[in-house]
């Protein structure tokens, strides 16, 4: 095998973390002299013998969708994927952006006896991406992962390197393709399903070009209206001439918009040599528009070149449109009927522990709990914890450019050199949480509302976390909530009155059902005595917690502590602020900083308000 092996540390990383023995397949793309392998899927049926036990066919329905069709759709019509190929992996394998492909399998060397080397080598066969199969297997006793290929039907041992999500972004481009596109179609979900698969048709023969930013031609499936322009090309046409700035965290995003073609020319299909067929029919039908999202993704290497690049992107449409499609099949009721109110929603994720990207649709109608099955496939075909969320719709991706959710600073505290301590034992909140502090939304708050900008911080931590989609409260909706379960009077909704940090906990149990832990200390000179309660809740659960004393409230995102001198320090993060959200200034001045035990007042008591994560997909 020529192609040196590179695999996702995070790949790695999942498998030798694996506490139950399974098997799967592997994921992953060529790129130049090297095949990287990128992402793995759980599936104990894996290695099962017989086409039962394949992954991909009885357990994502996919099968199910293929009958469905109409008799003259064929499951290889749908923008170059099919639509049930009974492939390994073929349920996740929509969910991966396209040129992302199966590459290999991982099992456990439990699994790997007679019957299950036998199913293996019999599932070689549908490895796309290179001709030498990878087999990576898991060692029970040290967790170590050994690889090997399959050359001339034998299993041969290859030395592999880890690679980080920066190699990764060095080497690759993704492309994204967006467009809004409305379907004609019947009410009924045959009909939705046909007028679906219409458009994938359309798609697959090539009815459709691509425009990208800057760059003068339509991409489309005539040669030689791109030369040999390649990614790298295209990028330099979309940022003009600035040079796209590489971010540490960032993948180079190359943006495209879809085109449909109005008219056809010679030899785009063979439509012109089959007889014109007229029928006449009195009928009353009932029709409605279908608002189908486009937004599907290619991960290609930045050398690729245009021709490839059409390819990758007619793929990247047909893995999106199957999504789409069986979103209307397992959303839709079949006896139901299409509304104004069923609009497919494509989202991206890039879940920590993965280091790629995957891709959901959910129906705008469906509520969280509607979709917690979904959601709860996912996590288990890709390894991951149930007991926190990563394909909620707010875990959804934001990518550069697209409109920001909430203008707000995000995470300031990322920013910030440590604490100063040589033999700190530190610990910080785990996640995302935007900076709520006086005088935003319009709201005069100066000298009364910093718990309330606290507490709606920590909301934001379980909205940027997926575990609501429950908007932020306001001010005045705290108020209300504090009303409605008789904790204050009706006099209160509408006041300038404070809350301390057992209201806190009052309004996240009501409004997210969220409990949490509440630490007491007599005085600020015992603030200092809990480090190690706080260190325990971040490295447990991770949430922003709200500090009340006297008149003051203040939210903790970290505590540092030295063991040998007793030296404690506090992240602190002040929603005393009034000026404009400017991450420089912030930080310039200290509203969002280290501080030490002596920023406790010694003369006031006070209370922490310490939230639980809740244990959910």
């Amino acid at each position: 095998m020529g192609l040196k092996i590179k695999i996702l540390q995070n790949v790695i990383d999942r498998l030798a973390g694996m506490e139950r023995k399974c098997r799967g397949c592997l994921f992953g793309t060529v790129c130049d002299d090297s095949l990287l392998v990128l992402a793995l899927h759980v599936d104990d049926r894996q290695l099962s013998t017989g086409p039962e036990g394949k992954a991909g066919s009885a357990a994502d329905g996919m099968s199910s969708v293929a009958d469905e069709a109409s008799d003259d759709t064929d499951s290889d019509e749908a923008g170059g994927e099919e639509l049930d190929d009974g492939r390994c992996g073929g349920s996740l394998r929509l969910s991966l952006p396209a040129e992302v492909d199966l590459c290999g399998f991982f099992a456990f060397d439990e699994a790997l006896d007679e019957r299950g080397m036998a199913a293996l080598f019999a599932d070689f066969k549908d490895v796309e991406v290179t001709d030498n199969a990878l087999l990576l297997s898991r060692s029970a006793d040290d967790a170590r992962v050994a690889c090997r290929c399959l050359v001339s039907e034998q299993l041969v041992e290859r030395p592999y390197a880890a690679v980080g999500p920066a190699e990764v972004r060095d080497r690759l481009a993704l492309v994204r393709v967006r467009d809004r596109v409305k379907v004609t179609c019947g009410v009924d979900r045959d009909s939705v399903l046909d007028a679906l698969d219409d458009y994938c048709r359309k798609v697959s023969n090539g009815f459709v070009a691509f425009k990208f930013a800057g760059h003068p031609d339509f991409l489309s499936s005539h040669e030689g209206w791109f030369n040999d322009d390649t990614c790298e090309d295209l990028l330099k046409y979309q940022n003009g001439t600035k040079k796209q700035e590489d971010s540490k965290d960032q993948m180079v995003i190359l943006n495209s918009e879809l085109f449909m073609k109005a008219t056809r020319q010679a030899g785009d299909d063979d439509s012109t040599k089959k007889p014109l067929r007229l029928e006449i029919c009195h009928r009353f039908s009932r029709y409605a528009e279908l608002a189908l999202q486009v937004d599907a993704l290619a991960l290609v290497p930045r050398a690729h070149g245009a021709g490839r690049l059409y390819g990758a992107l007619l793929a990247a449409l047909g893995r999106q449109l199957q999504l789409v499609r069986r979103c209307v099949r397992e959303q839709l009721p079949a006896d139901g009927e299409l509304t104004a109110e069923f609009v497919p929603e494509t989202f991206h994720f890039l879940p920590g522990p993965c280091g790629h990207f995957l891709t959901a649709v959910y129906a705008r109608c469906r509520s969280a709990d509607q979709l917690l099955h979904i959601r709860r496939q996912l996590h288990e075909e890709l390894g991951l914890p149930l007991d926190r969320p990563f394909f909620t719709r707010t875990c959804a991706h934001v990518f550069p450019g697209d409109a920001p959710q909430d203008t707000r600073l995000v995470c300031p505290h990322a920013r910030i050199p440590t604490s100063g301590l040589k033999n700190g034992d530190l610990a910080l909140v785990q996640g995302r949480y935007s900076y709520y502090h006086y005088l935003q939304d319009g709201v005069d708050d100066d000298g009364w509302g910093c718990a309330y900008r606290s507490l709606q911080t920590i909301v934001s931590w379980f909205r940027w976390q997926g575990y609501t989609e429950s908007a932020v409260p306001s001010l005045r909706g705290i108020q209300q909530c504090l009303v409605d379960m008789g904790d204050k009077p009706p006099s209160f909704a509408g006041s300038r009155s404070w809350i301390g940090s057992l209201e806190v906990g009052f309004v996240l149990e009501s409004l997210l059902g969220v409990t949490s832990r509440i630490l007491r200390a007599d005085s600020g000179g015992e603030v200092g005595a809990l480090a190690c309660d706080l260190a325990a809740h971040f490295r447990s659960q991770g949430t922003p917690v709200m500090i009340g004393g006297g008149e003051l409230a203040h939210t903790i995102l970290g505590v540092d502590r030295d063991a040998s001198t007793g030296e404690v320090r506090f992240l602190v993060l002040d929603p005393h602020y009034t000026g404009r959200d400017s991450i420089d200034q912030v930080l310039a001045k200290g509203w969002c900083g280290w501080k030490g035990a002596n920023f406790w007042k010694k003369t006031v008591f006070y209370n922490m308000c310490l939230p639980r994560r809740p244990s959910t997909v």
